[in-house]
């Protein structure tokens, strides 16, 4: 029998999140040709983005195209 002992974490109160983290996360699936193509164009960048802001970025771009981030005539929820 072999058994791995590893030292507990230490909880210091509730869980805080990380600084450069604000909002809510959304985690969402992508075909697979979605999926490639986001890795070959973050392989083609002289500094590569991360994945997080690349999706942020477009879907932002994509809402305010559509009226519903930004912007006085935005549409309104419901």
């Amino acid at each position: 029998m072999v058994a791995i002992m590893a030292k507990p974490k230490k909880t210091t109160g509730p869980k805080k999140p990380k600084p450069n983290r604000t909002g809510r996360p959304v985690n969402v699936w992508v075909s697979d040709n979605v999926a490639d193509a986001l890795e070959r164009y973050i392989a083609a960048q002289r500094f590569p983005p991360g994945k997080t802001a690349i999706v942020e970025s477009l879907l932002a771009e994509f809402l305010t195209r559509e009226g519903f981030l930004g912007g006085d005539d935005a549409k309104p929820e419901g």
